[in-house]
């Protein structure tokens, strides 16, 4: 018997049947554990990266340099989270490099697909921060992380808003600590 913890296991939120490597477009949002205030601070309407703010977006840059199959519509650290928007781009996908990893057993998740995407950035971040502070058990995300299928141009509109004044609006953030403890 192993003295690890065992990991409880969440109800998939994820839409029954869809192909989440399909060439749509999602909005993810990412928090940090506990909702830890690790990536910097919201000074005026600015975010102001730290160190570990820096890897996130710079994790971001490089998971996107190396799928060319993904377009990234809008993307922000916050202080204890980030969001994506982004599309598969149906001409960039090799079908065939697709479907020729799929039958690997080794594989949990579709390749080339959302959570492939999101695991591959959180991974590599961790791995940075890890480095950085010289803690390889740190875990600076919590498990999973938020998604959203965009499903027309209006909801893709007012996320890609939304995603942009996230500093603007951190007072009043739900995500916001300060806010916690107010109805």
């Amino acid at each position: 018997m192993s003295d690890r913890p065992r990991r409880r296991r969440h109800k998939s939120i994820r839409l029954p049947g869809f192909d989440y490597s399909s060439a749509s477009t999602y909005f993810i949002t990412q928090c940090t554990t506990n909702r830890r205030l690790l990536f910097g601070d919201v000074e005026g309407a600015e975010m102001k990266l730290s160190a570990f703010g820096e890897i996130a977006h710079r994790e971001w840059e490089i998971t996107l340099e190396i799928r060319p199959t993904v377009m990234c519509h809008a993307f922000i650290v916050m202080p204890n989270h980030v969001h994506a928007l982004f599309s598969f781009e149906e001409n960039l996908i090799d079908e065939q490099s697709v479907a020729s990893h799929s039958n690997s057993t080794r594989l949990h998740r579709q390749p080339r697909s959302m959570g492939s995407l999101m695991s591959g950035y959180k991974g590599a971040a961790t791995r940075s921060i890890r480095v950085l502070i010289k803690d390889p058990l740190f875990e600076p995300w919590q498990e999973g992380f938020h998604e959203h299928i965009v499903r027309n141009q209006e909801s893709f509109e007012r996320i890609h808003g939304y995603i942009l004044s996230n500093p603007v609006r951190w007072a009043d953030d739900r995500e916001n600590p300060a806010n916690w403890d107010q109805p």
